[in-house]
C-alpha cells in the first residue's frame, strides 16, 4: 500500500522477489517458523546463528546501503497443549528457544548496525493474550504497534 507492505518472512531465504523500493524503513523478523514443526526440521541454535549471519551479510547488508533496517524479534509463543503434551515435543516455539534465538539475532544484528526492535521481555508476560496462539490484538497489539512505530518515527 501507500503507507506500509507486509511481507511474511517464515525462514530467511523466503526475501526474494519482494518490491520495496519505495520503502524508506524495513523491518525483519524470522522465528517462529525455524522453531516450529512447519516445512523443515527444527532449527538448532547453532543453525538459527550461521542463517542469520548469512542473512544479513548476503541480504540485508545491500538493502541497508539504501533503506533502514530493523530487526524485531519474535514474539513468544503461548504453551497451548498441543506445545507441551507430545513427548518428545513436534514443536520447539518454546519461551526459552526463542529467547535464545532472539538473543542470538539481536547482538549480530548491533554488531552490523542494525536497530533492533525488542518486545519479546514485554510480551512474555501478556502471550496468554493470544487470540490464536500466536497473534496478538488488544490489549497488546496496540501496544506493540505503538512500540514500532515509536522506533520507526524516532529514526
Amino acid at each position: 500500500g501507500e503507507v506500509g507492505m507486509y511481507v511474511p518472512l517464515h525462514y530467511p531465504s523466503a526475501l526474494t522477489d519482494v518490491e520495496y523500493s519505495s520503502c524508506t524503513h524495513l523491518i525483519f523478523n524470522y522465528g517462529q517458523w525455524p522453531a516450529a514443526y512447519t516445512d523443515e526440521p527444527v532449527w538448532s541454535i547453532e543453525r538459527y546463528e550461521r542463517e542469520t549471519i548469512h542473512f544479513f551479510d548476503n541480504t540485508v547488508a545491500t538493502i541497508g546501503r539504501e533503506k533502514k533496517v530493523f530487526w524485531m524479534s519474535s514474539n513468544p509463543f503461548p504453551l497451548t497443549l498441543a506445545v507441551v503434551r507430545s513427548c518428545p515435543p513436534t514443536d520447539w516455539r518454546f519461551p526459552h528457544i526463542l529467547k535464545e534465538y532472539n538473543t542470538v539475532a539481536a547482538a549480530l544484528a548491533r554488531e552490523r548496525g542494525i536497530e533492533v526492535i525488542d518486545h519479546f521481555d514485554v510480551m512474555l508476560h501478556l502471550m496468554d493474550a493470544s487470540y490464536d496462539y500466536a497473534h496478538y490484538t488488544e490489549p497488546s497489539g496496540s501496544a506493540l504497534a505503538r512500540l514500532v512505530l515509536e522506533r520507526l518515527c524516532s529514526s
